[in-house]
């Protein structure tokens, strides 16, 4: 819990505007009970908004699990969740969180998403995504809470295009965008006959292991895939500023600017979703 606590509180010092509050897993990677759940949860968000309070910041807060199981929450949970947050914060005088993050049939595995929300089939004892969020996002509604939908990472255009119509509030997208940003670097390292650099890099990739947690059970993905999976973990690693840094010098005599390519290869990723969810024309 202090290590969570200082966590939040050097988010909030760095203006944060969203805080993701997780209290479903144990560190030991079990999970727990609901109640003790959101004890911590109490615990965790009293902290931060007397924390942000006290150093004059402004912060907002979901909360909901962030381990996926790649089907939906049921609805009874959901409005205990619910209903105990809300009670709590009126017992406090503390404004609610504005988003609660629900499984929503997403979760992502290497580089695609294997939920049941792009499913063909129906999935035993579960309701089809198209009648059971509906349900979920109504017990958001009442209980005035926003609801988030998480690993909407690599989901199909149709996908995308079915998440206004089925009233989700808000995705959340991050491993596709880093992944992207990877093989980014990776194209125009090759682009540019940069072997020796490009191969340190997947090294150093490689070497971290961040790519563990994302591995189906028995997967055969390569060496390379395993070092794209992980790759925008070690790019606040020393080992790898070092070797953007030489980088940047590289491709400023060639007249590119690194930084620039790749923010508009991410820019072109994150406008597929902009696109899909009607938020341009």
């Amino acid at each position: 819990m202090q290590s969570a606590k200082k966590s939040f509180e050097d988010d909030i010092l760095n203006d944060f505007k969203i805080i993701h509050i997780d209290t479903s897993v144990q560190p030991s990677g079990k999970k727990i009970l609901i109640s003790k759940s959101l004890d911590r949860f109490y615990e965790l968000f009293e902290h931060c908004l007397t924390f942000a309070n006290k150093n004059e910041k402004e912060i907002e807060f979901e909360i909901g699990t962030e381990e996926q199981s790649g089907s939906t929450n049921t609805p009874d949970e959901l409005e205990f969740t619910l209903q105990k947050v809300s009670n709590f914060c009126k017992k406090n005088k503390f404004k609610k969180p504005i988003f609660v993050v629900i499984q929503s049939g997403t979760k992502v595995s290497e580089t695609r998403n294997i939920g049941s929300f792009e499913s063909p089939l129906r999935i035993e004892n579960e309701l089809a995504v198209e009648i059971q969020l509906p349900k979920m996002i109504e017990i958001c509604k009442k209980n005035n809470f926003f609801m988030k939908e998480h690993n909407a990472d690599y989901l199909t255009d149709h996908s995308l295009t079915l998440h206004p119509k089925l009233g989700i509030h808000a995705a959340n997208i991050a491993p596709e965008f880093g992944v992207g940003e990877t093989k980014a670097l990776i194209k125009i390292l090759k682009e540019n006959n940069l072997k020796k650099e490009m191969d340190l890099f997947l090294e150093i990739s490689f070497n971290s292991k961040k790519w563990k947690k994302w591995l189906i059970p028995k997967s055969n993905v390569s060496d390379l895939e395993k070092s794209i999976i992980s790759g925008h973990y070690i790019f606040s690693e020393d080992k790898f500023i070092l070797l953007k840094e030489k980088l940047k010098k590289i491709f400023i005599k060639k007249n590119i600017n690194l930084d620039k390519y790749l923010k508009n290869r991410v820019k072109k990723l994150v406008y597929r979703y902009i696109k899909n969810f009607n938020l341009i024309r």
